[in-house]
């Protein structure tokens, strides 16, 4: 028996990248890390009822402890597969105004501000390395 269409189409999620504007204009994005170990940014699958930015939003909260931040425009997206699926993640800048020291995810995850070009060269996805590169090129939320 075949695959249903269904099957065959991409699981969305929605993701955040999220930044900040250090000394003399330098951007710096807050990473995070996955149950491997690999630094990624936050996401996760749409709940029912939330927009992607909506979500976007959230996963910064519960995954990196954003407790305060500006949300602009989707970015990019990156694809990836995971029990045989693929997996969509459609992310949106995120300009952070206020972390929070304890979050729900703090005992799972390290969190750490690097330098935009840092967080390009410890990204994995390809995808996730182009839309860190349009924060670069000014596709951000307004400061």
């Amino acid at each position: 028996m075949g695959k249903s269409r269904e099957d065959n189409r991409p699981v969305m999620q929605a993701g955040a990248v999220p930044y900040r504007v250090a000394a003399a204009g330098r951007i710096e994005v807050l990473l995070i890390t996955n149950s491997s170990g690999r630094w990624i940014v936050p996401k996760g699958g749409i709940d029912p009822g939330n927009s992607a930015a909506d979500q976007a939003v959230l996963e910064a909260y519960e995954e990196a402890g954003v407790v305060e931040a500006e949300i602009g425009g989707e970015i990019g997206f990156y694809d990836y597969l995971r029990g045989g699926r693929v997996h969509r993640v459609r992310l949106f800048a995120m300009l952070v105004r206020e972390l929070a020291r304890d979050w729900d995810e703090k005992h799972r995850r390290e969190r750490e501000w690097v330098a935009l070009e840092e967080a390009i060269e410890r990204v994995a996805f390809e995808g996730l390395k182009r839309a860190l590169m349009g924060v670069s090129a000014g596709k951000r939320a307004a400061a």
